[in-house]
């Protein structure tokens, strides 16, 4: 099946990378952390693995609007249950005290 895939760009075109060779979903932490804009232009990260209700979210950030982007980085296939974190992660964020949620920022 295709899909969305991560590739290696070359001199001699673009190479689909296989799953057992791309790299660790924490190293893409870090590079969308070093440079948001890989996600979206004027997107800032304001925090990594931040603790909620429902576990840690890999990062928060804001929008060039100011609105909360929560990233969730998985490296197979989409699932039910991935969609279902990032909402519940959602729900989470709602419900804190922005207080509290701006402390776990800085």
């Amino acid at each position: 099946m295709t899909g969305i895939g991560l590739w290696r760009a070359g001199d001699s075109g673009p190479t689909r990378l296989d799953i057992a060779t791309s790299v660790p979903e924490r190293q893409l932490e870090d590079w969308i952390e070093q440079d948001p804009r890989l996600l979206e232009q004027g997107l800032t990260i304001v925090a990594r693995q931040l603790r909620t209700a429902g576990g840690p979210l890999d990062l928060l950030g804001l929008d060039a609007q100011g609105r909360w982007v929560l990233v969730e980085i998985k490296r197979d296939r989409l699932r039910r249950e991935v969609l279902a974190q990032a909402v519940d992660y959602a729900s989470c964020l709602a419900a804190m005290e922005p207080e509290d949620l701006f402390e776990q920022c800085d």
